[in-house]
């Protein structure tokens, strides 16, 4: 037995073995993983069309669905099963901000005022995005036994 798996099997808080100080068991992954996928149902740029949105907004949201991915992953014990989902999702984020910045996408500019190179490329960027959030969402959901609201469930990846 992990030693991961004896803390989460006691279940305490308090002195542990003398030692002081207080000791607090971590959060199960089941709980981290499923306050993580209702955090992403809540992020328009996952679901919504992206004309209906400003490159401003998208980039703010994209930024922010990293910083939580990675204050997430500081919470983890080592060598958590979802690390590696959170991790690929984190580089998702990164990789879609590299290509605004790649092919000079103006943040400050609304989607349909892009030009055709600038409008395709930021769509393209987005899809993937999209797509390899919806793979690892899916990932997490059968992991860990979770619901996923139809609207994030849209994007997870369909049956050929």
């Amino acid at each position: 037995m992990k030693w991961q798996q004896i803390i989460e099997r006691m279940k305490f808080s308090g002195q542990l073995f003398g030692f002081g100080g207080d000791f607090t068991v971590p959060e199960s992954e089941t709980t981290a993983a499923h306050r993580i996928i209702k955090q992403l149902e809540d992020r328009r740029v996952l679901i919504d069309p992206p004309f209906r949105e400003d490159v401003s907004n998208c980039v703010k949201s994209i930024q922010e669905i990293r910083g939580m991915l990675t204050e997430e992953l500081q919470k983890l014990l080592v060598e958590s099963k979802i690390e590696l989902n959170l991790q690929a999702m984190r580089a998702a984020c990164r990789r879609f901000l590299d290509e605004l910045n790649k092919h000079n996408i103006p943040i400050s500019s609304a989607v349909d005022k892009l030009g055709p190179d600038q409008a395709s490329h930021f769509h393209i960027a987005l899809g993937n995005l999209r797509a390899i959030f919806g793979i690892y969402i899916g990932k997490i959901a059968i992991e860990y036994n979770l619901d996923v609201h139809d609207d994030l469930a849209s994007i997870l990846p369909k049956e050929d």
